[in-house]
């Protein structure tokens, strides 16, 4: 007869380290509280945290081309006074609208204005115990705090997410050998995961399930690093640029890039470079340009330009600055400014982009993407 394996079962019913119901009430009460935390709908003064925080610390901006200073004073919410299932019912959203109250100062003549500004559908959390935005001492143990979207009722699910950081850790092998596994993980949840071996093999791992951007990936080192990164490179005029830039996009793209001198004019661009660097860099889409062989200076036309990342202020060549074109670092030279330049009969600039080799295609895709989601937002 054989011999059955005994299997030890565990009922966690028994266990000693139960779960409580003050465990419980902490745990359906988190969503609320850093929710109320964060908009304080319920507070009689705002206090210095949360989303009055975050205002309070982009502001004031100021204008010094127009003489404009815009400050903020505080915001307000509507309050929902119809009930919850009106919402249900008709499939539409529980939500309030939160008014910013600024400030607008402008300097020629010495003028205040006050301004509103609105955030239309800002969701209210819901509980058993708070309706109709009243605020109540209870604890809500009975269900989780929930939202109305479009007439469905959208409850929170937490998640252990690692803080961004670095991890490091030493773990062994199936032959027994020691392996130093260092885990990156940025402010957004991505990670980077490297192993390195005994024999002095690196190996690196990106997240597959999730996307990763290189300028997020970077703020976890400080600019000391970067410039230390660069001098590896041995590359001067970047090392120039990084030491002169503020721009946090310039510094990051300045790893993978060349810094490169362009003469824009209303009929294209001009570049002094070797046909080699023309054709290993991402300049122009389907290496459309011309080339001078004596002068060693390319014109690439602005519908045949890719879209480079600026990486210093403009140098106007006998030209008027022109209000209407902004070129500032950190953005990308889009269509829509290549259009605008094409319509000014005298327009002379020397500027200097940082293109991408062509075999750090994917890189420059990502830090275009990630350009344009900042400066967006």
């Amino acid at each position: 007869m054989n011999d059955k394996k005994r299997v030890n079962k565990h009922d966690l019913t028994k266990s000693k380290d139960k779960i409580t119901d003050q465990h419980k009430k902490y745990v359906l009460n988190l969503d609320l509280e850093s929710y109320n935390e964060y908009f304080q709908f319920f507070n009689k003064k705002l206090e210095n945290k949360g989303l009055h925080a975050f205002l309070k610390s982009k502001f004031p901006i100021k204008d010094e081309e127009n003489g404009i200073t815009i400050t903020y004073e505080d915001y307000t919410n509507e309050h929902n006074v119809y009930d919850e299932e009106i919402f249900t019912n008709r499939y539409l959203s529980h939500a309030t609208k939160l008014k910013i109250k600024l400030k607008i100062y402008f300097h020629n003549t010495k003028e205040t204005v006050d301004h509103v500004f609105t955030i239309q559908n800002i969701p209210i959390m819901i509980t058993p115990d708070v309706q109709q935005g009243e605020a109540s001492d209870q604890t809500y143990s009975s269900i989780n705090s929930y939202f109305v979207i479009n007439g469905t009722k959208k409850i929170m699910i937490y998640q252990l997410v690692s803080i961004g950081g670095i991890y490091v850790k030493l773990k062994n092998d199936p032959l027994g050998n020691s392996i130093l596994v260092i885990e990156i993980v940025s402010i957004s949840g991505s990670r980077i995961m490297m192993k390195l071996n005994q024999r002095g093999t690196i190996q690196a791992y990106v997240n597959s399930s999730q996307k990763i951007f290189l300028p997020e990936f970077f703020n976890l080192f400080n600019d000391t690093n970067l410039l230390r990164y660069m001098k590896y490179y041995k590359n001067e005029n970047n090392i120039n640029i990084f030491n002169k830039t503020k721009n946090s996009n310039v510094k990051y793209a300045l790893l993978f890039g060349q810094a490169t001198s362009f003469n824009l004019t209303n009929e294209g661009a001009y570049i002094k470079a070797s046909r080699e660097w023309m054709d290993n860099y991402l300049v122009t889409k389907w290496n459309n340009y011309e080339y001078c062989e004596d002068t060693q200076t390319a014109f690439i036309k602005y519908d045949d330009m890719s879209n480079n990342i600026i990486a210093s202020k403009p140098k106007y060549n006998n030209c008027k600055k022109n209000k209407n074109i902004e070129l500032v670092e950190g953005i990308v030279l889009t269509d829509v400014i290549k259009n605008k330049i094409k319509l000014i009969p005298d327009f002379n600039v020397t500027i200097v982009f940082i293109c991408f080799h062509k075999s750090h295609n994917i890189i420059a895709r990502s830090f275009m993407h990630y350009i344009d989601k900042t400066v967006a937002s």
